[in-house]
């Protein structure tokens, strides 16, 4: 009906069907479609038939195309003001938009590689006289404000945390989807739990396993405390007691949900000042000490 009013049409020689488990593929060749086996671009990123391959298809073709521009730039007479605008206006949109867009986990070594390409080309290779600790901070505070990449890759996946996170957000069907795969714990007290879990809690969910490890690297880069005020308290896999009865769900419906709420002006409340402020039950005494005590 739409395309009858906008005059729009499905281009078929453009539209591509990817099978992913199918194993007699013989019937789909008389459909319309163009099949792609192993990958196919959509709006500049190349999608993967296995998950593990997404890095790889992706991400070393965007750092040959930073090569290129760059001895392209060499022979351009351009100021080191010049080189790092270049860098945060060609270069940097493009990694953004993966970025946001491709939920892998990249380990410290990628930036570390791109750095060593960058780098060099910044001080025009010639010796280095600040550090790029000090490049990266803002105009305002003596710097350059070179992009500092790994910042970026943090803040663009931490976007999507604060969704998984927050449980009074509506429900949407990517939600649903990570949510169920963490049942019967809280896929926040998944991602932000302070030991080690059983890889089967999310083994089979690679998003979830990507941004595991992503907080992790986050708490040891900023030597963060293992327990965050984030942590949910109800169906929490370190937390067993939260996971007898619903306790620990009832307080949530009462203002509980997190660690951060047990603490009153900076300082782990008392029962007496939870039961002033949330009106929880004297029969709940004994699971307070639990979670006092873990």
């Amino acid at each position: 009906m739409f395309g009858t009013f906008s005059g729009y049409r499905i281009n078929w020689n453009k539209s591509e069907l990817m099978p992913i488990r199918l194993q007699n593929t013989s019937w789909l060749e008389r459909l319309p479609f163009k099949l792609s086996l192993e990958r196919f671009t959509y709006l500049g990123i190349v999608v993967t038939k296995q998950y593990s391959s997404l890095f790889k298809e992706n991400f070393p073709p965007l750092m040959q195309r930073l090569k290129a521009n760059i001895q392209f730039w060499r022979t351009l007479p351009i100021s080191l003001l010049g080189r790092i605008n270049a860098i945060k206006m060609v270069f940097l949109p493009q990694l953004l938009y993966l970025f946001q867009n491709i939920p892998v986990f990249i380990p410290k070594s990628f930036h570390k590689q791109l750095d060593s390409i960058i780098n060099p080309f910044i001080w025009d290779y010639k010796t280095h006289r600040i550090g790029k600790k000090h490049l990266c901070k803002s105009k305002m505070e003596g710097g350059l404000s070179l992009p500092n990449f790994i910042f970026y890759y943090w803040a663009a996946n931490l976007r999507a945390v604060t969704f998984l996170l927050d449980d009074a957000l509506p429900s949407s069907s990517w939600l649903n989807m990570e949510r169920e795969d963490c049942h019967p714990f809280s896929i926040g007290a998944v991602i932000l739990s302070p030991v080690k879990l059983e890889m089967s809690l999310y083994s089979n969910n690679p998003i979830i396993h990507s941004t595991v490890r992503l907080c992790k690297q986050i708490k040891v880069h900023f030597d963060l405390r293992p327990i965050s005020f984030m942590l949910p308290v109800a169906r929490n896999p370190s937390f067993a007691p939260s996971n007898l009865d619903n306790t620990f769900e009832r307080w949530g419906k009462l203002g509980i949900n997190t660690i951060g709420d047990l603490y009153i002006e900076g300082t782990f409340a008392s029962f007496e000042l939870l039961r002033e402020t949330y009106n929880l039950p004297r029969s709940n005494f004994f699971r307070y000490l639990q979670i006092r005590d873990c």
